[in-house]
């Protein structure tokens, strides 16, 4: 993804923001604004950074705390990085409302996340058939399915549907 995604963005950025006349399916518009993250993989933060500089668009980065075992095992752990993150939310938050003007629903957001539990509880369930030996599904296939898990983009009630049928037929 970082080879492509930083070639595409430099090659948007030669063109003045414009999409590339030779991008597949009519390309990616420039985006508004970008949110990175460090979590689980530090290439990811400097894909991000790197790409909102090509293409001159704001970013923010949610910090996610990463302790290591010990140190997620003392005493009130749990409750600081809950904390942490309710604040990087915050922050979060306030970077995109002055960015569009726009209010935070928080209801909103609430829901989605119950709509999204829903959904990782059937990818962990799908996961935990994997136990089995002989191995029901490979991790090839498991970890190609891993988007709509991860990123949230699509409709989550059209994605459980989805990882149902992947359960299903694992």
């Amino acid at each position: 993804y970082c080879r492509n995604g930083l070639g595409y963005a430099v090659r948007m950025a030669d063109l003045d923001g414009q999409v590339p006349p030779e991008a597949p399916g009519a390309g990616l518009p420039k985006p508004t604004f970008m949110v990175a993250s460090g979590a689980t993989c530090d290439a990811r933060y400097k894909f991000f950074q790197a790409t909102a500089r090509y293409l001159d668009v704001p970013i923010f980065t949610l910090e996610a705390p990463s302790p290591g075992l010990r140190e997620a095992m003392m005493e009130g752990a749990h409750e600081r990085h809950i904390n942490f993150m309710v604040k990087e939310y915050k922050e979060l938050a306030a970077f995109l409302e002055n960015l569009t003007g726009k209010k935070m629903d928080w209801d909103k957001l609430v829901e989605a996340g119950e709509k999204n539990r829903e959904l990782d509880a059937v990818w962990w369930e799908t996961n935990e058939l994997r136990q089995a030996r002989p191995g029901p599904m490979h991790s090839r296939d498991f970890w190609s399915a891993m988007f709509g898990v991860m990123y949230k983009q699509a409709d989550a009630k059209v994605m459980t549907s989805l990882y149902r049928d992947m359960y299903d037929e694992v």
